[in-house]
């Protein structure tokens, strides 16, 4: 939850177990007006209704497959206990399980690793899951002081046959 690079503002240093239900405040990314970009973001989810309503998209989801998305690389001030993370899904289809991944360089081997935060099924309400969550960097093997890192999503379909129309989406970053 970043507007313009103010990381400070996007993931809240809390000195919290990870937990659900916590502030995620503003959205880091939520879609609009990214020039027709997906501001970074990368998976198999595009842009769609670019504007100032933006938001990514998958059409023609098909029930139990996989769909990921990875954000851009952030950096985290050197005083800094924790990550917070949130976004909110939709579309006409649910999301049965999600995955998430922190992808960072180790300071124990020097290499970049993706880290198993935790696997959870969303709880929709009125067709919308929106999902806050928190991890402390104490829990992350090797992670530096100030360091850069990407969020690894996996959302895994509830429904769906491929037929377009069948959407899951990702908003409010």
């Amino acid at each position: 939850f970043l507007r313009n690079g103010a990381l400070f503002v996007a993931f809240f240093l809390l000195s919290f177990s990870s937990a659900l239900a916590q502030d995620c405040g503003e959205p880091v990314e939520d879609f609009d007006n990214t020039s027709g970009s997906t501001a970074g973001f990368t998976g198999e989810f595009s842009l769609a209704n670019a504007g100032s309503d933006g938001y990514l998209q998958k059409d023609r989801v098909i029930e139990t497959a996989v769909y990921s998305i990875t954000s851009p690389t952030y950096i985290l001030p050197n005083n800094a206990t924790s990550v917070t993370y949130g976004f909110d899904l939709n579309g006409t289809q649910e999301v049965s399980q999600i995955t998430v991944k922190l992808v960072y360089r180790s300071t124990l081997n020097n290499e970049i690793i993706d880290v198993f935060l935790g696997q959870f099924t969303p709880t929709y309400d009125n067709g919308v899951a929106v999902e806050c969550r928190n991890v402390m960097l104490g829990d992350l093997p090797g992670f530096p002081t100030g360091g850069q890192y990407r969020l690894r999503f996996e959302f895994t379909a509830d429904g769906g046959s491929g037929a377009v129309g069948q959407t899951l989406t990702f908003d409010d970053f």
